[in-house]
């Protein structure tokens, strides 16, 4: 009988078995990958487009495009396809970041070959409704005005162009213009050039046999052959700013530092991950403990680093009391600088990296989870073998290292530092 008086022995030694993806290129030049394997009889597909916000001046184009794609064709209404997809127990999904749109369908194995042609039907016949567009127009203008009386919400919305300019596709601020000037043709347009003459990625996981696979591809060979879009790369000039943005009669108050930074090309990667995940990337962190656990001031914070396809954000993200507000920016700026100027202790670095570590094993845990890093290694041109070399040198990241990331990537007066509130 197990002793459940006793924990269980920690390690970080282990071993996972990454499915290496089929690839083929299919006559139509877009690059279909599949992911197998699971015990279960399910399935994903997602079909990756570069059509993100960055592809318009107003970032609003991608959104609605994104958003109004399924929404009806030429042969079907909204309400039928839907119904259609809950018929076969699947699910049809939209995501939308700075870089790409994401469209997905997700079901059983054994009904696939049933509900891929009207998937193929939503992704190149999809109809913009102008009366679901004004709708959709009316609803999130309110929503966004409603907003401006959020700070985190303002915090989040305004910090982009602080970093990159406003000027910059990744700079891009929502502000109520675009909703006064966003246009329906723009939207469609969008969508003929991105979403049907675009660039994009296919990546299925899960289980296929053999007769479901050869339709799939069948039917994805169908879609119109797609054009090189390219990754948004244009220059800019960082200048740390110090920012405030004031909303009446709130309590708390937003706050957020941050920069741009390196991302999953650089051989840094790996150890500024880790140094992250000892200053603000996990809940045992040193944000955490020090701002949360011991001062009180919050109740949470966290740093993250974000990349993106041609650069990468490291942010931290908290609010707090407005009477605290001044003295939580004062510890965050402390721990930052901690950072740079003590060895972090083993016992803590090594909690940090098992943290890590862990996380890892759960966030590979099948195929569906398998092929989200898979997207990583495709999308910004990785070597099969990254993600081994990631782990290997996370687990063996000194603290010596993590000094050298913090004096690198952490000095203090690289961040850009925005208050929002009363």
């Amino acid at each position: 009988m197990i002793d459940r008086t006793i924990a269980p022995a920690t390690t970080n030694k282990f071993h996972f078995q990454f499915i290496h993806p089929e690839k083929i290129i299919l006559p139509n030049g877009i690059p279909l990958y599949f992911v197998e394997g699971g015990k279960q009889e399910v399935f994903k597909l997602d079909v990756l487009y570069k059509a993100g916000n960055v592809y318009h001046q107003n970032p609003l184009v991608a959104s609605f495009a994104n958003a109004l794609v399924g929404e009806g064709t030429s042969k079907k209404i909204s309400k039928e396809i839907n119904e259609a997809f809950d018929f076969e127990g699947a699910y049809f999904e939209k995501g939308l970041t700075k870089d790409l749109s994401i469209l997905s369908l997700s079901g059983m194995s054994e009904t696939m070959g049933k509900i891929l042609p009207l998937f193929y039907e939503v992704l190149v016949d999809s109809i913009f409704p102008e009366e679901e567009f004004k709708i959709a127009l009316k609803n999130r203008k309110a929503k966004f005005q409603n907003n401006q009386k959020k700070v985190e919400y303002v915090c989040r919305n305004a910090f982009s162009e602080l970093l990159f300019g406003a000027q910059h596709p990744y700079g891009q601020k929502l502000v109520l213009e675009h909703f006064e000037t966003l246009r329906y043709e723009d939207v469609v347009q969008f969508y003929q050039n991105y979403f049907l003459k675009g660039e994009l990625v296919i990546v299925f996981a899960g289980k296929i046999d053999a007769e479901n696979k050869k339709t799939l591809i069948e039917i994805v060979s169908q879609l119109p052959a797609q054009q090189q879009i390219g990754t948004v790369n244009e220059p800019f000039s960082y200048i740390p700013k110090k920012e405030k943005i004031a909303i009446p009669k709130t309590v708390q108050s937003a706050i957020r530092f941050g920069k741009p930074t390196i991302t999953y090309q650089n051989e840094d990667f790996a150890k500024l991950i880790v140094t992250n995940a000892v200053f603000g990337g996990y809940f045992g962190s040193r944000l955490m403990k020090n701002i949360r656990e011991e001062k009180g001031y919050t109740y949470g914070i966290g740093s993250n680093v974000s990349p993106l396809l041609s650069t990468g954000i490291l942010s931290i993200a908290t609010e707090a009391g407005k009477d605290v507000t001044e003295a939580t920016i004062h510890e965050i700026r402390y721990e930052i600088e901690r950072m740079q100027n003590q060895l972090v202790p083993e016992d803590e670095l090594e909690m940090a990296k098992n943290y890590l570590l862990g996380s890892f094993l759960r966030s590979i845990d099948g195929p569906f989870s398998q092929a989200s890093r898979i997207k990583n290694v495709i999308l910004y041109q990785l070597d099969d073998t990254y993600y081994e070399r990631y782990l290997s040198a996370i687990e063996n990241t000194t603290s010596e290292e993590v000094l050298k990331m913090a004096q690198t990537y952490l000095t203090k007066d690289s961040f850009t530092e925005l208050v929002v509130g009363s």
